[in-house]
């Protein structure tokens, strides 16, 4: 935290910015933790979180205010889904090869029929649409 006092001139905005770590931290952790995997990640997306509330702490009202909330939510949950963006595109680089080594082997799935498989998308899509609208950033068509 100290780190980021660099970035705040002013003492009162200091005492202001710590009061506002110190009582939205959880709720900021909350989010990073419910987009990352690792707790590794969720301490990245909070340091990044508060370096860019630091650095735009002109914004911040009254800490205990709504608008503040909301302020910092939409920081984190930002941050957060931006992570998880980088890491999926780390996931889409891999080699053909090291995708066909970890693939089920093609007769697994002429168990099911076309129309069985059609009914089971469909489902998934009605019961997680908004998930896969931000997972795979496709519309809801």
């Amino acid at each position: 935290m100290i780190a980021f006092f660099d970035l705040i001139d002013n003492y009162e905005d200091r005492e202001r910015f710590k009061q506002l770590y110190e009582k939205y931290r959880g709720l900021m952790a909350h989010i990073a933790g419910s987009k990352a995997e690792t707790p590794e990640d969720v301490e990245d997306i909070l340091q990044d979180a508060f370096f860019y509330i630091a650095k735009n702490f002109d914004r911040v009202g009254t800490v205990d205010s709504p608008r503040t909330k909301c302020f910092v939510s939409v920081i984190t949950e930002g941050f957060a889904i931006s992570r998880y963006r980088k890491e999926k595109k780390y996931i889409n680089t891999l080699s053909s090869d090291e995708i066909m080594e970890s693939e089920i082997p093609y007769n697994d799935f002429d168990v099911y029929s076309k129309v069985d498989l059609a009914i089971i998308i469909d489902s998934f899509i009605v019961a997680y649409g908004i998930q896969l609208q931000y997972l795979c950033q496709c519309s809801r068509r």
